[in-house]
């Protein structure tokens, strides 16, 4: 459950660094910044990693607790 909790909260603080990063593309348009665009789809790919481990662990967990296996 620990890792489930890391995983969010690391999901979280993503999303907000994601939108950030959007928002100042956003305002520097339609001045070209490719770092800054290329960081936000790193962010982003790392986002979705991250969510996709959460779904993963709560997809172990509830698997464990249909059959009363200690995972």
């Amino acid at each position: 459950e620990l890792l489930m909790g890391i995983a969010a909260v690391v999901r979280a603080v993503l999303d907000v660094a994601e939108n950030l990063l959007m928002l100042s593309l956003y305002r520097a348009y339609p001045v070209r910044k490719n770092r800054r665009a290329t960081l936000a789809g790193i962010v982003t790919t790392t986002k979705f990693l991250f969510l996709f481990a959460w779904v993963a662990m709560l997809f172990v967990k509830l698997f464990g607790s249909a059959f009363g296996l200690k995972i």
